[in-house]
């Protein structure tokens, strides 16, 4: 009967998430397709985004006036994506190239990071409803038999371990180096030696409303270093932090890269806050799967000794 329960939420598990890749691809398809004709833009001012992490984006912004503004309350049209090099080198009422995507300026950043995050996601969702198939059809006889002749055969052995399982470490590995990499950035932010303090100018604060998630609150801020050079940032912070601070906020950042910034006071309830954000609980789910292909793994072995996935002896 336990069992029988198990096979059930797993059924239930493996349609949800066909069911979500599919609605989610035809969407992504259905963007890819549209017509793309180049075009150029004036840029008006520039900004960057910082997320709770060590996530950096930098944006062109395309309207006057909205220096000021989070990146979040303006439209799709007001703002695009750039790389690091070319906001560098960006002044006011310079020209960036783009494409013309229904309408919508678009850089090739945007449409670069678009299709990351999309292939990056469909891989990651992809391995349970995959890993889902192929073990009911270890239940059928013949393709059990033919798993095991593929398993103890010397020619098909390692390239079907290979294809199978070195796809699936892959998506994981890198998931795993982003996570280490973001750790070791954001170790590296909060105890960077000779930082600069500043006080920086709270002049937007926006809040976006998740209703399958944790909520995510923004700071705009305006600041300058010891030089008097203006930099602008919309800021991630905690919802503690959002609505503890309303007019100024003490900040942290390197002269090497202003746009790095840390808040100087982080309470225990912030820590708390950004250790149970959506981010996070991916790279938990990340490291629960982790543990189950390690499990699947060992379980794989106790069947090739005992003939049976339950049996130790």
């Amino acid at each position: 009967m336990k069992r029988a329960g198990s096979y059930l939420l797993g059924f239930v598990i493996f349609v949800f998430v066909l069911q979500a890749m599919y609605e989610n691809g035809n969407e992504y398809l259905e963007k890819k397709n549209d017509d793309k004709q180049p075009m150029t833009a004036t840029v008006y001012g520039k900004t960057v985004v910082q997320d709770l992490f060590d996530g950096t984006n930098y944006y062109a912004l395309l309207k006057p006036m909205i220096i000021n503004q989070s990146v979040f309350k303006q439209s799709s049209e007001e703002h695009a994506s750039i790389t690091k090099d070319v906001f560098d080198d960006l002044a006011i009422h310079d020209s960036i190239d783009g494409y013309n995507v229904n309408g919508k300026f678009s850089t090739k950043v945007d449409l670069d990071d678009e299709s990351f995050s999309f292939y990056l996601v469909f891989c990651l969702v992809a391995i349970y409803p995959i890993g889902y198939i192929l073990f009911w059809l270890d239940k059928i006889d013949a393709v059990s038999r033919f798993f095991e002749r593929v398993l103890n055969s010397k020619s098909l052995h390692l390239p079907f371990i290979i294809l199978i399982w070195g796809a699936v470490a892959f998506t994981l590995l890198y998931g795993v180096f982003n996570f280490g990499t973001m750790v070791e950035n954001s170790y590296g932010t909060y105890t960077a030696e000779n930082k600069i303090e500043a006080r920086a100018v709270i002049t937007d604060k926006y809040k976006i409303i998740n209703p399958k998630g944790s909520n995510s609150y923004y700071l705009t801020l305006y600041y300058q270093n010891q030089s008097k050079d203006v930099f602008y940032l919309t800021k991630r912070v905690t919802s503690h932090t959002f609505y503890q601070y309303n007019h100024s906020i003490g900040i942290s950042y390197t002269e090497e890269n202003p746009y790095e910034v840390s808040m100087q006071k982080v309470e225990p309830l912030d820590v708390f806050q950004i250790l149970t954000t959506d981010s996070m609980i991916i790279y938990y789910l990340m490291f629960i799967i982790i543990g189950l292909l390690i499990y699947t793994l060992f379980l794989l072995r106790r069947k090739k000794k005992t003939g049976s996935y339950y049996k130790s002896n």
